[in-house]
């Protein structure tokens, strides 16, 4: 019985484990995704400006095609024609290269923003479900503790118990009201301690 009732505990505290992890993890996630989205905005308003400035190259090519054409002769307009051409068609095609580019960039910021919206959403959801399920594993620790202390703490009042199980009874108000949550994480914070204390004897075992 007792056996049992240590075993519950500990499940309990591998799931509050493996939710705190899980949560850990689409939080690091959500912050990948919005330093990438970040990251894809400065891209997209440096595209931006560059298409900007393409733009201002193939004005300033016109006014001067046209300018030349008044000053210079017939021959030498005539002679200058194609290097004008060429001239034009670059900073025309870079121009319209540099709105491609652009467009592309702002699509892709975009794209990444609303990834990261969604991903912090996804958090806040899963913040919100960890902190009940924690809170539903509190009280199910707390249900075993209960009847363990029926079955081994005669002579100490349930808080005592605590104090002597857990190291503590912080998470147990003067009413016998419990932190379910605070409880939960104790037990966790127990688990890890045992977890490492069980390492370090390998590793003093193995020298």
């Amino acid at each position: 019985m007792i056996a049992d009732i240590v075993s519950r505990i500990d499940q309990a505290s591998a799931r509050a484990d493996e939710l705190e992890q899980n949560l850990m993890r689409q939080q690091a996630e959500a912050s990948e995704r919005l330093a990438a989205a970040e990251e894809a905005e400065e891209a997209a308003q440096q595209a931006r400006t560059e298409a900007e400035a393409a733009m201002a190259v193939e004005d300033t090519e016109d006014d001067d095609t046209s300018a030349a054409d008044v000053l210079l002769g017939d021959e030498d307009a005539l002679a200058d024609d194609a290097t004008d051409q060429q001239l034009e068609d670059r900073a025309e095609s870079d121009a319209v290269a540099a709105e491609q580019t652009a467009r592309e960039a702002e699509a892709e910021a975009e794209r990444l923003a609303e990834e990261a919206r969604e991903a912090e959403a996804s958090v806040d959801t899963s913040s919100s479900s960890t902190v009940e399920d924690v809170e539903e594993l509190g009280a199910n620790v707390h249900r075993q503790m209960v009847a363990l202390h029926e079955l081994e703490g005669e002579g100490y009042s349930l808080q005592e118990f605590y104090e002597m199980v857990l190291g503590n009874s912080d998470f147990l108000d003067d009413d016998g009201d419990v932190d379910y949550q605070a409880l939960a994480f104790r037990v966790q914070q127990l688990r890890a301690e045992a977890e490492q204390a069980e390492v370090r004897d390998e590793d003093v075992q193995a020298e």
